[in-house]
């Protein structure tokens, strides 16, 4: 039985009274963004937040993800749990139609991220990369929400409009184990 269970009338109220979401719907290429339809997605992610990814929760922090003839293995039920979020277009979300994306306003996905790691921290860090791009030839990862680019090995912003670095967390390998060290 899960734990977790979002907090939908509270998400709602922001979404809905605080942030504006009527207003933000009657803006350019989020005219489908209405109350409806943002009710339908917080109610889907709540669902699959709290019987999908809660569930996995546990095996995610004991397991850890694994590192095993040159592949990552992930804890058990991650894979699956990554599928279904990739079938339910959880992974583009925020993102431009042109991209694969959903086109739904930062307002919407920002409390379906919270649901993600609320339930389960340790999968909700499994997409992020996807909502960046790498650049190859610049050695440097663009974010798709600020324009800025930043280098893989500094995080030192190397152009666009952001002025300052990305956290830099240090990455190894430990026996069998990839080990981030992160700043809380």
């Amino acid at each position: 039985m899960s734990a977790y269970a979002a907090p939908l009338k509270d998400m709602r109220f922001v979404v809905n009274e605080l942030a504006g979401l009527e207003q933000v719907a009657k803006l350019p290429g989020y005219e489908e963004a209405t109350p409806d339809t943002v009710d339908a997605i917080l109610e889907e992610a709540a669902k699959f937040a709290s019987e999908v990814l809660d569930p996995i929760n546990y095996s995610g922090d004991q397991e850890g993800s694994k590192l095993s003839g040159g592949e990552v293995r992930t804890p058990k039920g991650f894979r699956e749990a990554y599928q279904q979020f990739c079938q339910g277009g959880w992974n583009a979300l925020p993102f431009e139609h042109e991209w694969g994306g959903q086109g739904l306003p930062k307002l919407v996905s920002t409390p379906v991220q919270e649901m993600w790691k609320s339930s389960n921290m340790s999968f909700s860090l499994c997409p992020l990369l996807t909502q960046g791009a790498i650049d190859r030839e610049r050695g440097a990862v663009v974010c798709p929400d600020c324009g800025g680019v930043y280098s893989l090995q500094t995080g030192q912003p190397l152009g666009g409009p952001p002025k300052f670095p990305l956290q830099v967390y240090d990455v190894h390998v430990v026996g069998d184990e990839v080990v981030a060290t992160f700043v809380y």
